[in-house]
């Protein structure tokens, strides 16, 4: 036989969790207007934007295949000759055409000076003809199917 006092409880646990994710909820979509505020002032908010519960400052990104995750995009920039890791960035755009700056900044951060060849993955080769980082001017690398050069 069910007990009244077993159902009092369980509905104040109940009540509790769903307070408690209501807080949540309230926190997140704070979070999220005021990222768009940041990123688009004035502009209304895109029914279909997102915000994660347990990381507000990630990103939606696509993974292989068709499936879709939050995450960071992680940059790093590699000497050529001794194929090590010089220089390294984490950035929230999933999209990598904006991160040729960014990298270049971070290898003048990490080693004093900028590369004298660098050489981009042709998807960024759009947004690196389009705005070219602020760096000197470098000869190039032999271009190949996957590369392209920023001269």
């Amino acid at each position: 036989m069910y007990c009244f006092s077993n159902f009092l409880y369980a509905f104040a646990l109940d009540l509790k969790h769903k307070q408690g994710r209501l807080a949540k909820v309230k926190a997140a979509k704070k979070a999220l207007e005021q990222r768009e505020e940041q990123i688009n002032p004035g502009q209304a908010i895109e029914e279909s934007k997102q915000i994660s519960f347990a990381d507000t400052e990630s990103r939606i990104m696509g993974k292989k295949g068709s499936s879709f995750d939050y995450a960071y995009n992680a940059q790093i920039s590699v000497d050529a000759d001794l194929q090590i890791i010089v220089a390294q960035h984490i950035s929230q755009n999933a999209n990598d055409q904006q991160e040729v700056e960014p990298a270049l900044e971070a290898l003048q951060e990490t080693t004093d000076r900028l590369p004298d060849r660098k050489s981009v993955p042709s998807a960024r080769c759009k947004a690196v003809a389009a705005n070219p980082p602020r760096a000197k001017p470098a000869p190039s690398l032999p271009m190949t199917k996957k590369l392209c050069v920023n001269r």
